[in-house]
């Protein structure tokens, strides 16, 4: 949901009560080995220039040996969208990419679903307008494992709402003098891999354990449409089975926002709320909650503390 919309709705949900999303229905579950690989599910919906950067950015960070990118191109007429996937998929390699594409338009949660469908590993949801950084996967898949009670894993960015760094519930640009790639060298230098746990998980970039997927279900198609919301729903759906959400404090990926959605974002925000209010009334009330005590403040104050004490030209690493 939108980070503006966010604040606007906490404001208006003073005095209700929202639900407890820190406690796991295990008293301490502890953690778990690692998994093994995992299904990076890219939809794919115009926005072909952002689109290279994401595909550029997977080949160099992520071990496409292992670990595979479903990409599902949502609806036919986005030549150069195709010819984009076409070129990933090239230098891929046919074990590294599997590529699918919907008969019509039919939006974010149908073609994220279709991915998680063609998987039985744990899935990372990743938006095409997103750039990842080194050991991203790895460092989601550990932050995953810190516990059994964990659903899904968030990464910080400089645009994911109540994930979002240096400022919170705003859209960021990278600080100056450094590259993506630099910023998040000095994130990972900073984090502690503390994995604090989050009301919601966020769909810029998201973690999911494949027995959480098989017991809470994908997401809701016919409730949410061509998008926004259907993570939050997931993610409360979750949280009322006992499981809990995190931040990878140790990971940052670059997002640059609302490339696919155009003119109707505003009337699919509006919609994708009503949604969330009907079936799960506690989850404004939980997030306003959240903004009011912003439990992130001291994560993001430590990685900008450590930017304000780097010399210039100071390599994080």
């Amino acid at each position: 949901m939108a980070a503006g919309r966010l604040r606007s709705l906490a404001k208006r949900a003073l005095g209700r009560v929202p639900i407890d999303y820190r406690r796991a229905s295990e008293p301490d579950p502890g953690p778990e080995p690692l998994t093994g690989p995992a299904d990076i599910v890219l939809p794919v919906y115009g926005a072909a220039a952002e689109l290279e950067r994401c595909a550029e950015s997977l080949l160099l960070h992520t071990d496409l040996g292992r670990d595979r990118v479903v990409v599902v191109l949502d609806g036919p007429g986005q030549a150069e969208a195709e010819a984009a996937v076409a070129r990933f998929a090239s230098r891929a390699g046919a074990d590294g990419v599997l590529v699918l594409q919907n008969p019509e338009r039919r939006g974010f949660p149908a073609a994220a679903n279709r991915g998680m469908a063609a998987s039985r590993r744990d899935v990372i949801l990743l938006n095409s307008d997103t750039v990842v950084t080194a050991r991203w996967a790895d460092k989601l898949r550990a932050a995953a494992a810190s516990s059994r009670a964990v659903a899904t894993v968030t990464p910080f960015s400089n645009n994911a709402t109540i994930c979002s760094l240096p400022e919170f519930l705003r859209p960021n640009p990278v600080p100056a003098g450094l590259s993506i790639d630099d910023f998040a060298r000095l994130v990972e230098a900073r984090s502690r891999r503390e994995y604090p746990r989050l009301p919601t998980g966020v769909g810029v970039c998201l973690y999911v354990k494949r027995r959480v997927i098989d017991e809470v279900g994908s997401f809701d198609e016919d409730a949410f449409g061509l998008g926004y919301g259907e993570e939050n729903d997931l993610c409360m759906r979750a949280t009322k089975r006992g499981f809990v959400h995190v931040l990878d404090d140790a990971t940052f990926i670059f997002h640059e926002g609302h490339r696919s959605f155009g003119a109707t974002r505003e009337q699919r925000l509006l919609a994708g709320e009503r949604a969330l209010r009907q079936r799960h009334p506690e989850y404004i009330p939980t997030i306003a909650a959240f903004i009011r005590e912003d439990p992130l403040r001291p994560f993001r104050e430590r990685v900008m503390a450590g930017l304000l004490a780097r010399p210039a030209g100071d390599d994080p690493r």
